[in-house]
């Protein structure tokens, strides 16, 4: 069941899928339009889902699930990642590449490996007013706090 992010609790599970190549205003619609069927039908443990699917900053596909004080059971967890395939065999997009990160630097997102950039901020190429996205946050209140990180204290490092 299709809910808004800000109504989703805290705890909720969050999953960050991340893309190497900018997603196109095409591949948006299409995840749209998946995601709409993908939520009405997530269920876990017999009840509705309360889900959100959305294309953040076009490079990341942001799931939250709220079981509403329940946990999700392995086949909820399992129609998450059917859906990310899906997505990835309409769209032609790779989201499920864990090496590939995504920074903005004056501006400008870019999307490197996750040995590059490890490299760069070591060497200071990435500037210090720069964003280092962290798609391993796993709690909405994870993404609201720690989403977009400084290159100092990113998760990376």
């Amino acid at each position: 069941m299709k809910i808004e992010f800000n109504e989703l609790n805290d705890q909720a599970k969050t999953w960050v899928y991340t893309s190497s190549v900018k997603i196109t205003d095409n591949q948006k619609q299409q995840i749209v339009c998946l995601s709409d069927q993908f939520l009405s039908n997530w269920e876990s443990h017999g009840n509705k889902v309360f889900g959100y699917v959305e294309v953040i900053e076009d490079y990341f596909v942001l799931i939250a699930a709220d079981p509403k004080g329940d946990t999700l059971c392995g086949r909820a967890v399992d129609a998450n990642i059917s859906f990310i395939k899906e997505v990835q065999e309409v769209t032609g997009l790779n989201l499920t590449d864990r090496m590939v990160v995504v920074y903005k630097q004056h501006g400008k997102l870019v999307s490197t490996d996750f040995n590059t950039i490890k490299q760069e901020i070591k060497l200071g190429v990435i500037a210090q007013d720069s964003i280092i996205y962290n798609p391993l946050v796993t709690t909405v209140k994870e993404y609201n706090t720690s989403f977009k990180q400084e290159p100092e204290s990113c998760w990376i490092i």
